[in-house]
Parts: C-alpha cells; sequence; structure tokens
C-alpha cells in the first residue's frame, strides 16, 4: 500500500498517522528544552503574570523557536477598519532556518477600540513649587526648588506630571499587530513545549494587561527616561507623604492597578489585610501606594509563594532583601 490517500467510492481516505520518531525521543529532547527555556525566562526582569500563570512574550517564542530551528517572518500587513474602528491586520509564517520551508502560519490584528491602543495618558515635565503643587511654566525664582544633580549641580526640581490623553501612534498599532502574528505562528509550533515548561500557550501580547499598558510596547509615555534623573509624580493622594519624607518620596511607585492585582494576591493566597501590612511595613512601606516598582515584583511573588502562617518569615525575609 502506498503512502498516498486512498480513493474509496469517490471519497478520500486519510493515510494512517505513524510516528516518524520515538516518542520518549522527543520528551526527552522537549524537557530539556523546557528547562533551558525557565533558565532564560527567570532572569527576566518583568515577567508577564496574569491571574497567578506566566506568558511568554514575542521574543520567549523566539528563543524557543531557535532551539528548534524555528523563526518568524512577517508575509504581510493592512490596513483594515470597521465603521469607527481602525487598525492593522498581519500575516505571518513560521519557518524552518535551514531549509525555509513554512511550517505554520497566523493572522492577527491590533486595533483602537481596544482599551489600551485607542490611547493613554500624556505627561510633561512641571516644576515643583514651594508654595505646594506644580506649573508646567516657570513659576518663578521665589517658587523654585532647587536639588543637585548626579553630577552635582543645582537644578530646579521636576516631576512628570498627567495633562491629558493621547491617541496611540497607528505605526505602534501595526507594529503590535506583526509581533501578535509572528508570536502566534510560533505558538502554533512551539506551544507544547512551553506547556512542558509550565507556561501558558498563549502569547503575551494576545492578552488584555491591566497593570501596564499596551504589552511589549517599549514607546509608551510611562517608560521613557526621566531627564536628569528626575522622579515620575506619585499618585496624587501620597503627594502628602513625600513632604513628610516616606518612603513614596522616591517617585517611582506602582501604579493603583498593580496596587490593586498586589491586594488580590495576597487575599487570593489567604492573607489577612493586617497581615499583608505587617509584611509591607517590613519593607519600609506604610501604605501600598507607597511600594515601589523595584520591590513590587518580589513582594508579589512572596504573597504567592507564601502562606499566611509565615507571614513574620515572609516580612523579615522581606526587609532583609530591601536593606540589601
Amino acid at each position: 500500500m502506498s503512502d498516498e490517500a486512498l480513493i474509496y467510492q469517490g471519497e478520500q481516505l486519510p493515510v494512517e498517522l505513524s510516528m516518524s520518531r520515538p516518542a520518549t525521543a522527543v520528551l526527552i529532547e522537549a524537557r530539556q528544552a523546557a528547562v533551558a527555556l525557565k533558565d532564560v525566562i527567570s532572569k527576566k526582569a518583568k515577567p508577564v503574570i496574569f491571574n497567578n500563570e506566566q506568558y511568554l512574550e514575542f521574543e520567549d517564542w523566539q528563543t524557543l523557536g531557535r532551539f528548534y530551528g524555528v523563526t518568524a517572518k512577517v508575509r504581510a500587513t493592512r490596513f483594515v477598519q470597521y465603521g469607527d474602528v481602525i487598525g492593522f491586520e498581519a500575516e505571518a509564517d513560521a519557518l524552518n532556518v535551514k531549509t525555509g520551508m513554512i511550517i505554520s502560519s497566523a493572522e492577527a490584528m491590533c486595533l483602537n477600540d481596544e482599551e489600551k491602543w485607542s490611547s493613554r495618558t500624556k505627561y510633561e515635565w512641571a516644576y515643583v513649587k514651594k508654595s505646594g503643587g506644580t506649573s508646567i511654566e516657570d513659576p518663578g525664582k521665589s517658587e523654585l526648588i532647587w536639588e543637585k544633580s548626579k553630577e552635582g549641580k543645582s537644578r530646579p526640581k521636576k516631576v512628570r506630571i498627567k495633562t491629558g490623553e493621547e491617541k496611540v501612534p497607528l505605526f505602534q498599532l501595526r507594529s503590535m499587530a506583526q509581533t501578535r502574528a509572528c508570536a502566534k505562528a510560533l505558538r502554533n509550533v512551539m506551544a507544547w513545549v512551553a506547556v512542558l515548561a509550565g507556561y501558558r500557550p498563549t502569547p503575551a501580547e494576545e492578552l488584555s494587561r491591566e497593570e501596564d499598558g499596551p504589552p511589549t510596547d517599549n514607546s509608551t509615555a510611562t517608560d521613557e527616561v526621566p531627564p536628569y534623573g528626575e522622579q515620575v509624580a506619585p499618585p496624587p493622594e501620597r503627594a502628602a507623604g513625600q513632604a513628610n519624607g516616606s518612603q513614596a518620596s522616591n517617585g517611582d511607585n506602582i501604579t493603583e492597578k498593580q496596587r490593586s492585582r498586589m491586594c488580590a494576591i495576597w487575599r487570593k493566597s489567604g492573607f489577612k489585610d493586617d497581615q499583608a501590612k505587617q509584611i509591607l511595613t517590613a519593607c519600609g512601606f506604610e501604605h501600598t501606594a507607597d511600594v515601589t516598582r523595584a520591590a513590587y515584583q518580589k513582594i508579589c511573588e512572596a504573597f504567592e509563594i507564601g502562606t499566611p502562617d509565615q507571614t513574620d518569615l515572609i516580612a523579615a525575609s522581606l526587609s532583609k532583601w530591601i536593606k540589601e
């Protein structure tokens, strides 16, 4: 019997599938790839964690693809419009690096009806005034607060403040559509290995993230590096805490949505609010609004891994880590 499909009474019968390699050998290789992938991702500064499960970003799928000699390529990108909604649709292929053969294809869109891809907060630099508050315009010498730069030079103190909303540029929607399509093409081939490694099979770019805006887009206003090492303005409700010299004075505080996520994590893990407060206080944070971005992920991980009966141990461990 040939390997070709059989024709029986006008119908095409499928060829019986068979394994090309022993299943144990395939799984051994896959586990090795999974271990290597986990080692790479464990070093990421900002992993994508949603509902206590970790998702892979496009660059992670690229890394996994390289283990098997697979890469992704954008085939086409089109501007699309559905009534008042506009954006881009992209097509991408997953290719065998050696042969160039297409082994998977995918399509994806990025439209401006998505909350994070419609508009985003606009920021401007403002002078901090002695009398309180801020001013985008120069308030005059009598109102200026002077501070030292890293180079030791004196300069007026400034913070970045929210001044409104601005539309997300179309080129960013096009770029994200391409990223999503490439990630999905790789996911179609490599998802089974990602699952073996303990990750969710959905590319992170397809999630509607609640904490930090559009995923994997590095051009958002909130990601800008402040000039002269200036600090980002804290939430309004913690402005008084700055004046009192609290931890919030470093200006690098987490967002309101990140605070909500942190609270949700400790409650899901069974921690009572007073236990969570004990842990935050040990870290030097009086309120959740005081928590810095640098400490945020470490604290969230402690709540996810720990249990309420370990509150004292967690508080001591994080306190030591903060001091170091």
